[in-house]
């Protein structure tokens, strides 16, 4: 089909030819040829029954549903086929007969028929596995995750032949403030250290037992520095070493500060890198942060932030304040908050979060 080129049409804007109307005396207007109108009536028509429909003079919406139709993959056709002049390179056909089976034209004006020996169609699926194949045996599919919170024995399920290991370490625990209800002083200690992280990736068997040892949170003590949190193992087993995430130190404790007097405590080092054998990615023990008493005035800062966790929350200290211990650590592995005082007794530091293992399981 193109456009009309019917005697008295007219260009547009764009260059194209178009049908002008007729002003008596001045335009004569294009004429209403029979070629104009068969070539509008067969291109509507044709795409009717290409789409499987039968013409229908009463039925306004059979162009509609033949869009709908042939704007999927159609079921190959030798007649529509022939009607077009061959399927164009690139165009995909279902099967006549078999469901499911797709065909890819691997030429233009193709008249061959899909499946016959030396068509010019490619089999659109062929070599690729199926549902149930490729559920059996697709390297690298996801099975499950498993979380461990204590120390255990983990053993690999059945169908699991690799796995991805997440490792968390515990949080150091805040230090505590010193005891300041002899006087008009204050105390501040630092906050607890986050423990490392870690991620590696290793080839297992169904059934095979390995050892995870999931590290404890450092204990608060009240006037001391804070316990150092517990190291996340995983292994060794195999022909592999152990895979470790040190915890985070513990935060040091405060000392007395007359009113008119400053003092600060430094936020305890970090506790170094995770390792072992197929590290993919890593995260250092973080170190805590300092507390600081000013004139009277404490305000002792929250515990570090683990990548699986945050730190415990941080104590502000007024005059004629109460002694309240240092925020817990939440989530995994992040460090305890610190504590702080004025004119009131010694109290201990956030405990840090215990550590986590979370093994992600894979078919191969």
């Amino acid at each position: 089909m193109d456009r009309t080129q019917a005697s008295g049409y007219t260009t547009n804007a764009a260059g194209k030819r178009v049908y002008a109307d007729k002003v008596p005396g001045q335009a004569q207007g294009t004429s209403l040829v029979a070629a104009d109108r068969t070539a509008t009536q067969e291109e509507i028509v044709g795409a009717i029954e290409a789409s499987g429909q039968t013409p229908d003079p009463v039925n306004l919406a059979q162009l509609q549903a033949a869009i709908k139709v042939l704007g999927n993959a159609p079921v190959w056709s030798a007649a529509f086929a022939k009607l077009i002049g061959g399927y164009p390179n690139r165009f995909l056909v279902q099967d006549a007969s078999s469901a499911g089976v797709f065909w890819l034209s691997t030429v233009a004006n193709n008249l061959t028929t899909p499946g016959e020996s030396g068509a010019s169609w490619g089999n659109l699926f062929a070599g690729l596995a199926t549902e149930t194949y490729a559920a059996q045996y697709n390297p690298g599919r996801y099975l499950n995750t498993t979380v461990i919170t204590s120390s255990q024995t983990y053993t690999v399920p059945a169908g699991v032949y690799k796995i991805r290991v997440r490792l968390q370490a515990a949080g150091g625990a805040a230090g505590g403030s010193a005891d300041n209800t002899g006087g008009n002083g204050s105390s501040c200690a630092s906050s607890g250290g986050a423990g490392a992280y870690v991620e590696a990736i290793f080839p297992v068997t169904p059934g095979q037992q390995i050892p995870i040892s999931i590290g404890v949170g450092g204990v608060g003590v009240t006037g001391k520095a804070g316990g150092t949190g517990g190291a996340t193992t995983f292994g060794p087993f195999g022909s592999f070493a152990a895979l470790s995430c040190p915890g985070g130190l513990g935060g040091y404790a405060g000392i007395q500060t007359s009113s008119s007097a400053a003092s600060s405590i430094p936020g305890c080092p970090g506790n170094g890198m995770p390792s072992g054998p197929n590290i993919v990615y890593a995260v250092a023990a973080a170190g805590g942060l300092p507390g600081v008493a000013v004139l009277g005035t404490a305000a002792a800062p929250p515990g570090s932030n683990s990548p699986m966790g945050a730190g415990g929350s941080g104590i502000t200290g007024y005059n004629g304040s109460t002694s309240q211990p240092g925020g817990n650590a939440g989530g995994w592995g992040g460090g305890g908050g610190a504590h702080a005082n004025q004119q009131a007794a010694q109290n201990a530091g956030g405990a840090g979060a215990n550590g986590v293992g979370i093994i992600d399981e894979f078919s191969a």
